[in-house]
Parts: structure tokens; sequence; C-alpha cells
């Protein structure tokens, strides 16, 4: 993780101590998905026409994600890590 990534990793523990609840551990492969989907956001703007924050455009090495309200394509955001890095869990946001 990057210096900013860290920074937020940390206050998130933070967050979560404050409330009870277990520290994570930092994962280098959610890290890059994290990275990569902001980059993905910014770039190429798929939350647009139609899609929400969660969706993935079609301009990377992945399925592109139509994320909508009925939640009919959370399968594919959950894939995402599996799909682009070597992490073989689900993953949420």
């Amino acid at each position: 993780m990057n210096e900013v990534e860290q920074t937020i990793f940390t206050l998130i523990n933070d967050h979560r101590e404050n409330h009870g609840l277990p520290s994570l551990q930092p994962s280098a492969n959610l890290a890059f998905v994290a990275r990569t989907h902001a980059i993905d956001l910014v770039e190429n703007e798929p939350d647009v026409d139609g899609g929400n924050m969660h969706s993935w455009s079609d301009k990377g090495n992945w399925k592109p994600v139509r994320y909508t309200r009925d939640h009919a394509q959370a399968h594919l955001m959950w894939s995402k890590p599996s799909e682009i890095s070597n992490y073989k869990y689900t993953g949420y946001e």
C-alpha cells in the first residue's frame, strides 16, 4: 500500500476499534483491487448512464459491470478480487 492507502487503512481500523470491532489485516491483493477500481471510476466513469460507484468500465482486463439499484449484477462486483488478483475469496465494498 502507498502512504495514502495506509493512512486510510489506519483510519478504518481506528474506527473499528472505537466501535469494539477487531482490526483488519492488510491485503496487498485487496489494496490493488481498490486502487484499480478507484482509477477506473475516475478515468472511465462507469458510474454514469444508470450505473453507480460499484460499477466497473469496459476499459480494463476485467468483465464490465453496470451495477444498478436492484443489485442484479452484485455477483460480478463481489467476484472482482478473484477476477483481477490472487485473492481467492468474495470481496465486498
